[in-house]
């Protein structure tokens, strides 16, 4: 346990839990929850709500980000190349 803690006091894993995020542009890799304390919409889904949780992936070049709302199925995911984001686009999939 003493060395996971210390990992995880760290935050020396790339896509580990970061906790509570109060805006979407956002570009640090890692595990954010959108659902406490969003002080900024900006960069939001068109129409979705904020509370959620947002898996993002940055080389520092490139990057992608996945929100999943929690009042829906669907999956939304956001690229960028350098400073510019893409839309975001939406990921309805069928049911197997």
């Amino acid at each position: 346990m003493l060395l996971g803690g210390l990992f995880t006091n760290l935050k020396l894993y790339p896509f580990m839990d970061r906790g509570d995020s109060d805006t979407f542009k956002i570009w640090t890799s890692g595990f954010y929850s959108t659902s406490n304390g969003i002080t900024n919409e900006e960069g939001k889904p068109n129409g979705e709500s904020p509370n959620g949780n947002l898996l993002v992936f940055d080389s520092g070049w490139y990057g992608v980000k996945i929100y999943k709302p929690h009042s829906n199925p669907y999956l939304y995911v956001q690229t960028k190349g350098g400073s510019v984001d893409s839309y975001w686009y939406k990921f309805t999939g069928t049911k197997l």
